[in-house]
């Protein structure tokens, strides 16, 4: 009987694969170096070759393997086609009958990554009590997932979820020279996050900022500004407060689309926690529809697991429907 399953998260920098047992349980993990050269033409048989290899390393072959789920850093169409993935270099690729052609599986899947990590919080992470939530993962830009009714909502063109993209008004502050409404990824991404401490240095109220020495030692990051945040200095908490009213401003205008039951916050700056967490949540309840005020924002807690487990959650809920 076949009984296994693969969860393949390909990113920009490197491809994660995890070999799941029936139940859930990760039996077996690889990792290798995204080879971008030649517009991403051999990610999927490296895909292919790390597969073999982890299943050699337990005894097992392709006969084992019930199907596999895949993510990829950009809009999917058909739970099957790539609609174009900038940070591999691919255009148009039906990544679901590639990777079948290169490992005989038949039963394949495709997500967006910010949908397969969202996935991957409400199977065993910190949306397991939810059907339906919205994911954002904050780094270097800003993903967003949808899940409803236990599925990724794709939407027409593979772009559901995009919360990076939405156009904001950010709020009123000597934080913001800005001139016009920008994307919220401007805002409230790390080069954004940066900028505002940047320019918070630059104010007299904060001229005495711990943020001076930190950038005197090198590159200003947004770890350096949550942790100036987290030991009370006035220019990080300022630059905390502004990125989490941004960020609240956005949820209130998603829930009054999609009304989650939750919305997760993951990625890299939302391991700065309660410093960014606090104000999202205060601006959240200021500008939210009432009913929907009281939705809780959790953090997530799979880390770079999620996008593995929703995509083996999410072929497994196709194969088992």
């Amino acid at each position: 009987m076949k009984q296994y399953f693969f969860g393949i998260d390909i990113g920009g920098t490197s491809i994660k694969s995890g070999l799941f047992t029936a139940e859930g349980g990760l039996l077996d993990r690889d990792r290798a170096a995204t080879r971008k050269e030649e517009n991403g033409r051999f990610v999927l048989s490296d895909t292919a070759d790390m597969m073999r290899r982890q299943l050699r390393r337990n005894g097992l072959s392709m006969d084992d393997v019930a199907g596999a789920g895949i993510c990829v850093p950009g809009p999917v169409q058909q739970a099957a086609v790539v609609n174009g993935c900038v940070n591999i270099g691919w255009g148009k690729v039906d990544v679901c009958r590639s990777l079948g052609e290169l490992t005989g599986l038949k039963r394949i899947c495709c997500a967006n990554d910010a949908n397969a990590a969202a996935l991957g919080e409400v199977h065993q992470g910190a949306g397991k009590a939810y059907d339906s939530i919205m994911m954002i993962t904050l780094g270097t830009g800003i993903g967003g997932g949808v899940i409803y009714d236990g599925r990724p909502m794709e939407g027409a063109a593979g772009a559901a979820g995009e919360i990076g993209h939405m156009y904001i008004l950010p709020p009123s502050s000597a934080l913001c020279q800005d001139t016009k409404p920008h994307w919220l990824e401007h805002y409230a991404a790390a080069a954004g996050i940066v900028h505002r401490a940047e320019t918070a240095m630059q104010s007299a109220s904060y001229c005495t900022s711990v943020l001076h020495v930190l950038k005197r030692a090198g590159a200003l990051t947004p770890k350096d500004v949550f942790d100036a945040a987290q030991a009370g200095d006035e220019a990080a908490l300022a630059v905390a407060e502004f990125t989490g009213d941004v960020l609240g401003r956005a949820l209130a205008s998603c829930a009054g689309v999609l009304d989650p039951e939750a919305f997760i916050i993951g990625g890299g700056i939302a391991a700065a926690g309660d410093v960014l967490l606090d104000p999202i949540r205060r601006a959240y309840r200021r500008y939210a529809f009432h009913p929907s005020a009281d939705t809780p924002i959790l953090p997530a807690v799979l880390g770079n697991d999620a996008g593995m487990v929703g995509c083996a959650g999410l072929i497994r809920q196709m194969i088992m429907a």
